[in-house]
């Protein structure tokens, strides 16, 4: 778990941990620089996790992780950030799902966008149309890097990965200004089986200021690592164009954060059309329309 001046969120997000009800976890939490009282906080915790505070002003989540994960002496590594939570049975229902297919080199599960005061903003799947293997079965997930590559149904605080192949693949890629994690699930993902589940683990709170909000450095990234990733797959068609719309949405999100709301209509029609979905489509629209208003020509 990497944290950086979130202590409002990170006792929540422990709890969620102790409330798996397992025994022999290994927390390890990389303080990055907080200066907001998190490090008196955790040298303060005194509850049932085996917690390893890390202390490094690395300002960066990929570094974090990799030390973090250099510490790690389980055989399977979960990831939380700290501002999300599991859901009571995430963990259990992941480890036996590794224990039943040891070739797994990854799981994730879905997950819940909340907003910060708690408001429903449906699940990932939800988001993405896809159906998951009923009643919160694992399951190997077909061809997973052409669908990840298409869909990054992936949250990182879902995913529990084997901790060699986590080495082989080289950890997190620091040098990606943006979605080294995204990147990260298709390294593996061309290296083994993963497994999926229609289990909603987490719940991931979306608020503003986050790394998210980053547009311009989250497309260059997505653009890398589609140019790093898609020579080396066999992508389904479906899957070239699910890319090929998150490309230009993502630029469109660039663009719109640029006040350049007419270049990032066009962008966001194009998507659209690739996406070939009634609900791309209508989004695509709606940013049309709104570029269109005064206050969107003036922003």
């Amino acid at each position: 778990m990497p944290t950086k001046n979130c202590l409002d969120y990170l006792a929540r997000a422990i709890a969620s941990i102790e409330a798996q009800q397992l025994q022999n976890v290994q927390l390890i939490v990389v303080n990055d620089g907080s200066t907001d009282g998190t490090d008196d906080w955790l040298r303060a915790y005194h509850g049932p996790l085996a917690l390893c505070q890390i202390n490094a002003d690395v300002s960066s989540p990929a570094l974090a992780r990799n030390l973090g994960l250099a510490e790690a002496s389980a055989p399977l590594v979960a990831f939380l950030d700290d501002d999300d939570i599991w859901r009571p049975g995430k963990l259990v229902a992941q480890i036996e799902a590794h224990w039943k297919d040891p070739a797994l080199v990854m799981s994730f599960t879905d997950y819940r966008h909340v907003g910060i005061h708690g408001d429903d903003r449906g699940t990932c799947y939800e988001y993405w149309r896809m159906r998951a293997p009923a009643n919160g079965a694992f399951a190997r997930l077909p061809s997973p890097a052409s669908t990840l590559l298409g869909r990054n149904i992936v949250g990182t605080s879902t995913v529990m990965a084997r901790r060699d192949a986590l080495w082989a693949a080289g950890g997190f890629d620091p040098d990606l200004p943006s979605s080294e994690d995204w990147d990260l699930w298709l390294t593996l993902a061309k290296a083994g089986p993963v497994a999926w589940s229609g289990l909603v683990g987490a719940d991931y709170l979306m608020r503003p200021g986050s790394r998210t909000s980053a547009r311009r450095h989250r497309y260059e990234a997505l653009k890398m690592i589609a140019d790093r990733h898609l020579p080396r797959v066999k992508c389904h068609w479906r899957d070239r164009l699910r890319l090929a719309a998150r490309l230009q949405i993502g630029q469109a999100e660039a663009l719109a954060q640029e006040a350049r709301p007419w270049a990032a209509a066009a962008h966001h029609v194009w998507g659209g059309i690739l996406a070939g979905e009634p609900r791309a489509f209508r989004d695509s629209l709606a940013n049309v329309l709104t570029s269109r208003t005064p206050a969107a020509r003036s922003a």
